[in-house]
């Protein structure tokens, strides 16, 4: 073990600076780092959906940062929200790209035009879910999405970040989310070939978060928000009704149905502009029940 030592130093010592620099980053990182938090190297599309505190910040900085450094004159880019997020997290946040890359690496940022220039000519910008088009013209080799499930536009977002996914011989996309139900998150668990799903839950990083914070999420376990938020399960969307489908029961298909009191259609139409979440650019739904009222056992059902 001392002869190795001895010789990974005498190897550090023979490299240019800015290499001894990446090669110290990306070792302290190796051994830091959770086994699945590092993405497998040849991949298209690696997702990380999780709970909050599971280090999915973390995890998008480390892996965008590397690529930045080990890829000269390239162009990469950071997906988020909002422009506080893009900049205020993905950028400057504690585990953001400025905390995690080596600063000797660095050449300038500008947080006006979220723009992170590296040393060895590289550029990642940053990119909001509020303005898509602002992606239809820019080509990257690595993106890096951050809370997509979180995204306004989400959809268009994507497929104009998809389409510019241009660069390189083996360009490459991390997204990394809390889940929530929407129809992007939905079609991107879909199994694929090149696609990687990590899915995990904030105790994981149990060694890493106060005691104090456990404590308090106590309050959630066995709730619909403490399976989505800590345990990073995605939940039906039906379990957010008011109808919860967890309540129904099945009618058996063999047993004949029985004579209802009455009966009810209710209709939510939802088929113009006027009916589109503005916020997240999601049509609404049109909904459709209809209700079977009979008499069991002296009781109304």
């Amino acid at each position: 073990m001392a002869e190795a030592t001895e010789l990974n130093r005498a190897d550090a010592e023979a490299m240019p600076p800015n290499t001894r620099i990446l090669v110290d980053w990306q070792v302290r990182w190796a051994k830091m780092a959770r086994p699945e938090q590092i993405p497998a190297a040849d991949f298209s599309e690696y997702g990380y959906m999780a709970g909050r505190g599971y280090g999915k910040t973390r995890i998008g900085a480390e892996w965008l940062g590397a690529k930045a450094a080990l890829h000269r004159n390239t162009y990469c880019a950071v997906i988020a929200p909002t422009y506080a997020d893009v900049d205020k997290v993905c950028f400057q946040g504690e585990s953001g790209l400025l905390n995690i890359i080596p600063k000797g690496l660095i050449k300038k940022y500008n947080s006006t035009d979220l723009l992170l220039e590296m040393k060895n000519g590289t550029k990642i910008r940053g990119f909001t879910s509020e303005k898509p088009a602002r992606l239809r013209g820019p080509q990257h080799e690595f993106i890096w999405c951050d809370e997509l499930a979180a995204w306004q536009n989400a959809e268009e977002t994507w497929d104009m970040a998809m389409m510019g996914l241009r660069l390189g011989a083996k360009p490459q996309v991390l997204w990394t989310t809390t889940p929530r139900p929407v129809e992007l998150v939905r079609k991107l668990i879909i199994p694929k070939a090149g696609r990687t799903i990590i899915t995990g839950s904030t105790f994981d990083n149990r060694d890493n978060l106060p005691d104090r914070f456990f404590e308090s999420l106590e309050a959630y376990e066995g709730t619909t928000i403490g399976r989505q938020e800590i345990h990073g399960e995605l939940l039906d969307p039906s379990e957010n009704a008011i109808i919860k489908k967890s309540w129904l029961k099945l009618w058996p298909a063999k047993k004949p149905m029985p004579a209802f009191d009455w009966i009810i259609m209710s209709l939510d139409t939802a088929y113009t502009e006027a009916t589109r979440d503005r916020k997240s650019g999601d049509a609404d739904y049109t909904a459709c029940s209809v209700w079977g009222v009979f008499q069991h056992e002296e009781k109304g059902y």
